[in-house]
């Protein structure tokens, strides 16, 4: 039905809906005993033209944005190039609609980390954690990256700020 109401209106929001269906049926293809490559192929690819559009109509809705990048991060073991570029645009483009929500800072960390680039992940870590100083997964995945860099001393040090509410617990 949303791509018969598509058809009547380009409301940013039918698009988002549409991507959101193609994204679930490409997951119902993927779980499946024997997934057929091909049909998850063309599923991301409609999931990533409605998202497109959705942003084309809608290029100050922060969750057509997020639908973006959310594509984008499913389509990373996919698509061999270019897709994790697209996540940074993505949610780059979601904190300057944005700019006061931790999320974005944390999703990009994640997807500066996917191409090893720990400058930007790290940047990103603690920009999510100055905007919200409580938010406890940004400390974490800030720790596990010094742990999994064997950096321990740093990955403890992360936690200081929120270390006398950890204690109070």
């Amino acid at each position: 039905y949303t791509h018969k109401a598509i058809g009547y209106n380009k409301n940013p929001e039918y698009y988002r809906v549409q991507a959101k269906q193609y994204l679930q049926l490409t997951r119902n293809e993927s779980i499946k005993e024997a997934p057929n490559t091909q049909d998850i192929i063309v599923y991301l690819g409609k999931a990533l033209e409605m998202a497109k559009k959705s942003t084309e109509f809608g290029k100050h809705d922060i969750k057509n944005w997020e639908m973006l990048a959310t594509i984008y991060l499913n389509s990373r073991p996919v698509v061999s190039e270019g897709a994790n570029d697209w996540v940074i645009a993505s949610l780059q483009k979601a904190s300057e609609l944005e700019p006061s929500n931790p999320f974005y800072y944390w999703r990009l960390a994640d997807a500066y980390l996917y191409e090893e680039n720990s400058g930007g992940a790290q940047k990103a870590y603690r920009e999510a954690i100055r905007l919200k100083p409580d938010y406890i997964r940004a400390y974490i995945d800030y720790s596990e990256y010094f742990a999994r860099n064997e950096e321990f001393e740093k990955a403890v040090y992360v936690f200081e700020p929120i270390f006398e509410n950890i204690q109070d617990n």
